[in-house]
């Protein structure tokens, strides 16, 4: 049986008895008919288009438009040896859990309290958000945080020091008495980036934030690994938070970002 690409070779016949070959055409497909290419790129392409609405809507091809910086954030973030690290020395870290300490006796108390010129400028940095946890033994006391930074880096712990105190919404505001009990713990985040493939993400070393319209999630990358979760788990986890169904992360229209963070804690 003849292939495709089989060719129709004419003759003629010259007076003299001898053959002559002419000019070959290629063999043409009947109308109507496909070629086993595109038949079975027709064959494939439903799956391919089921497959990608289970996964984040940016793929391949918005991987490719992608800015260098985030490419190489994304490499760094998914296990390469060149991991992005918060670069705090330890002086400014015990400097900043000082000024949260100041702050937040002050702000219970209600007491005045003698501001201080700060010229660290790792502290005076706005290039990260914090969070700020209140801890009580086992009990978490308060924890508010904010990942979009406008102030520089000591400012906004002493802000989320006085929020964490007063405004969490999910437990009573610290009393004077609990002073004395209450452990400070910092979150320190580095700049939000896009993740493509939120299951690449290590449980433990990245942060969540998830978003779907007005509604938006955030958890530190300590809570997986306290709770115990995989990162099916927290990102499910992180989609409750921001009261979403637990498989938001995967709709097309969720954005999901992550972060890494560097804790600083009373406790060392």
């Amino acid at each position: 049986m003849p292939s495709r690409n089989t060719r129709r070779t004419a003759w003629s016949a010259p007076s003299d008895g001898r053959r002559v070959k002419r000019r070959s055409t290629p063999l043409r497909r009947p109308p109507g008919s496909r070629s086993t290419r595109s038949s079975n790129r027709s064959r494939l392409a439903p799956g391919k288009d089921q497959s990608r609405a289970a996964r984040p809507p940016a793929g391949r091809r918005a991987r490719l438009r992608e800015s260098s910086f985030q490419r190489r954030w994304s490499f760094r973030s998914l296990g390469g040896r060149q991991v992005e690290i918060i670069q705090i020395p330890p002086d400014s870290r015990k400097r900043l859990i000082h000024l949260s300490r100041q702050t937040l006796e002050s702000f219970v108390l209600r007491a005045e309290r003698q501001s201080e010129e700060i010229e660290d400028p790792h502290l005076l940095s706005a290039r990260y958000g914090a969070f700020v946890s209140l801890h009580k033994g086992d009990e978490l006391r308060g924890c508010i945080g904010t990942c979009f930074p406008t102030r520089p880096l000591y400012q906004t712990v002493m802000e989320m020091t006085e929020a964490a105190a007063s405004r969490d919404h999910r437990v009573t505001p610290l009393a004077s008495a609990e002073l004395a009990e209450v452990c400070i713990e910092i979150s320190v985040l580095s700049p939000l980036q896009p993740v493509h493939d939120p299951l690449s993400l290590e449980v433990g070393k990245h942060g969540l934030h998830i978003t779907n319209g007005d509604k938006r999630g955030v958890l530190l990358p300590q809570v997986a690994t306290e709770y115990g979760w995989d990162m099916e788990a927290f990102l499910s986890q992180t989609c409750l938070k921001a009261g979403l169904p637990r498989q938001a992360w995967r709709w097309p229209e969720t954005q999901t970002m992550g972060f890494t963070a560097l804790i600083i804690g009373e406790k060392g």
